[in-house]
């Protein structure tokens, strides 16, 4: 696994020339392995955009596709369970411009965590640690695929100097 690192008050990691890399064609399938850091928890929320979905890895479809054409893996800080992350499927979906999030699991820092990314006609098949959840793609998905990076934030920067430790490796 690769090691990301945000600094704190930082959006993204600095990984000018990793960001070249990670394109693929016409992938259908893609495992997963993360661990999120113990410095990824905190609570309590700062303010009301401590609720925004961080993004950890995902793929993007086309070359201008994140905003647009994309699945990920996002989470946020479970701030009931100490030390523990909820992890959700996030999806842009260009034909109906909708944002869809839902929850898939909870984590706990620090552990390795394993998760499948399926691209099927209509549904994208998002799951980790055997919880799948189903979203509808109602996008033709370019065959050209981009992985994404680590992201903290919607509005919010990073709390503290947070690591990240991941890999996503095409099945098919």
């Amino acid at each position: 696994m690769k090691r990301y690192k945000i600094l704190k008050g930082w959006h993204y990691a600095f990984i000018l020339f990793r960001r070249l890399g990670g394109w693929s064609y016409n992938k259908k399938t893609f495992n997963i392995k993360f661990i999120l850091s113990k410095e990824c928890y905190w609570s309590p929320k700062r303010n009301p955009d401590d609720g925004d979905i961080n993004k950890l890895i995902g793929l993007s479809f086309g070359v201008f596709g994140i905003h647009k054409d994309s699945l990920r893996l996002g989470w946020r800080p479970d701030f009931n369970d100490e030390g523990m992350i909820e992890i959700l499927g996030y999806v842009y979906d260009k034909a109906s411009k909708v944002t869809i999030k839902r929850h898939i699991t909870t984590v706990s820092v620090n552990a390795v965590n394993y998760g499948i990314f399926q691209i099927l006609p209509g549904l994208y098949r998002i799951g980790v640690n055997g919880n799948i959840i189903e979203i509808p793609n109602d996008s033709p998905d370019t065959k050209i695929q981009k992985v994404t990076y680590p992201y903290v934030g919607g509005d919010n920067t990073a709390i503290r100097t947070m690591y990240f430790y991941q890999s996503i490796k095409p099945y098919k």
